[in-house]
């Protein structure tokens, strides 16, 4: 008994062809992975010779680093009610820091991420209901649903349709 017997192939060609083929598409993803570790290391060096030409300083965030990886950090964000830590690598917060514009009063309703809004669905005087879509924010190729967190009615809308927003940026108010 050979082996194209208990693969059941008829045309021993078929093998190899699989196997160059499997072999191929590990050497591309390894050339990618090499690729994107590459291209992380240009843009950090980038962000710190520019910092040091313009004689600015990079945010960091000390004593949040995995003790595995020195280009990582662990952030935690709220959405939709609950806590969430990821990890981000250094690169994807090379960001200088902005003054946030939300405040501590929990009917103000700020983004949650950076993006584009795509539809505010309330307009001023509407009542709204706690987890009602107040407004619609694209961010990284996904559509997000901003919810109220609360019922009452709405007093202040900072942003319209296509505004590009950051983390922070205020959107509405809910009285």
């Amino acid at each position: 008994m050979n082996i194209t017997t208990i693969l059941q192939i008829s045309d021993p060609h078929g093998i190899i062809i699989t196997v160059v083929s499997v072999l191929v598409v590990f050497v591309c993803l390894a050339i990618l992975h090499i690729s994107y570790g590459l291209i992380g290391k240009i843009i950090c060096w980038y962000a710190e010779w520019s910092a040091k030409k313009d004689g600015t300083t990079i945010p960091t965030t000390k004593g949040q680093n995995s003790p595995h990886d020195e280009e990582s950090y662990m952030i935690t964000i709220r959405r939709k009610g609950k806590n969430e830590t990821i990890k981000a690598h250094k690169s994807a917060i090379m960001m200088q820091d902005r003054p946030k514009k939300e405040t501590a009063i929990s009917n103000h309703i700020v983004s949650p991420l950076y993006g584009n809004i795509l539809a505010v669905n309330v307009k001023i005087g509407d009542k709204v209901k706690a987890g009602q879509t107040v407004a619609v924010l694209e961010a990284m190729k996904m559509e997000n649903e901003i919810l109220a967190e609360a019922e009452g009615t709405v007093t202040v809308i900072s942003v319209q349709k296509d505004d590009h927003v950051v983390l922070g940026d205020h959107i509405l108010t809910i009285e």
